[in-house]
């Protein structure tokens, strides 16, 4: 059995930013779980059964932590399950070969009617503490520029796109697939109600060489990784582009399995050190921003980043917030429920 973890969605600094269309591209089954739901139960058992036949299997999380996956993957079967789908998705419709559970058809609604209004304040409070974590991760965002700027001003981009040209031949080269590549759009990291949570060992385990770029915000890990992806595409190899779980407009990852190579920002908050034979690390501090630069706006750096860090830590607890309320909901219909959901689950997936 093989298997890897990851994020397809996330509340970043431009809002919630879903990949999960993308993921579902080429499975031929798919199984939509909606409603309202202790989901936790219910994928447990799933993989228990699907563990069990040694599957390959992708685990997609679920960045609020309310339960564990938002959908699993089985390639081994061309089959996904995606769990508490917005019922008013487009995917719900579109998709084909795909069937859709409803949680909420078993719901006794004598009990709900009793809890109607407690819900409808949760939902209100919920969405409070949502616009409310996005709005000081956009401001975040803005004092990350300011960051960058710093070094964007110090950079010399000769070195940068003669370092780029020259890691595009060191892992691809020349050597070119027959084939039309396959994309896929990801996230390694996520901000979470825990803070940042990232799965780059995991999703990295099998690659053979592994690149680990040092720098500083606007140092050119990102454009340097859109070019190294584009390269790999190219040339018809299957790429993973893992995007920034703050910015997904920034890369974090290129990973092209098969010549085993990837390539990602190590630096925090997903900051990594190599461990094995293989391992490489690229300082494009060193590289390419001018010696000193550190040394030279030290205050203006550190009074960035205390900002930045500030920003950071109420949007975080807005977060831990929202796993609180989501907690409550999921208790009211836990006990709304008129029948055991794991032996619907099984019946719906016919397991035993």
């Amino acid at each position: 059995m093989g298997f890897v973890n990851y994020f397809i969605s996330g509340i970043t600094a431009g809002g919630y930013i879903s990949y999960l269309e993308n993921c579902l591209e080429g499975i031929e089954k798919t199984y939509f779980v909606t409603g309202e739901a202790d989901y936790a139960p219910l994928s447990a058992h799933l993989l228990k059964h699907w563990e069990a036949q040694e599957y390959n299997l992708e685990y997609a999380h679920n960045p609020f932590m309310n339960f564990p996956y938002e959908a699993i993957i089985n390639r081994s079967l061309s089959t996904a399950v995606v769990f508490n789908l917005n019922p008013q998705s487009p995917l719900l419709f579109s998709k084909q070969n795909a069937q859709t559970l409803d949680l909420n058809r078993y719901k006794n609604p004598d009990e709900y009617k009793k809890r109607q209004d407690t819900l409808r304040q949760l939902y209100q409070n919920r969405q409070s503490c949502n616009e409310s974590a996005y709005l000081y991760f956009a401001r975040a965002l803005k004092v990350h520029d300011e960051w960058e700027k710093i070094y964007i001003a110090n950079m010399d981009f000769g070195k940068l796109d003669k370092l780029t040209a020259s890691l595009c031949q060191n892992l691809i080269g020349e050597n070119r697939a027959d084939k039309q590549a396959a994309i896929k759009h990801r996230f390694l990291g996520a901000a979470t109600p825990e803070g940042a949570k990232d799965f780059v060992l995991d999703i990295t385990k099998n690659a053979e060489r592994r690149f680990f770029i040092k720098g500083r915000p606007g140092s050119g890990k990102s454009t340097m990784l859109k070019k190294i992806g584009k390269y790999a595409s190219d040339r018809g190899f299957k790429t993973e582009i893992y995007h920034c779980g703050f910015d997904s407009n920034s890369l974090d990852m290129i990973n092209v399995p098969e010549l085993s190579v990837c390539i990602f920002d190590s630096t925090a908050p997903h900051e990594h050190f190599p461990q094995r034979q293989g391992d490489e690390i690229i300082d494009v501090y060193k590289i390419a921003i001018a010696a000193g630069t550190d040394e030279k706006f030290s205050n203006e750096l550190t009074e960035i980043h205390q900002r930045y860090a500030a920003d950071i830590k109420v949007a975080t607890a807005y977060l831990k917030t929202m796993q609180t309320i989501n907690r409550e909901i999921n208790a009211i219909y836990k006990r709304c429920c008129s029948v055991e959901l794991g032996s619907i689950l099984r019946d719906f997936f016919n397991m035993p």
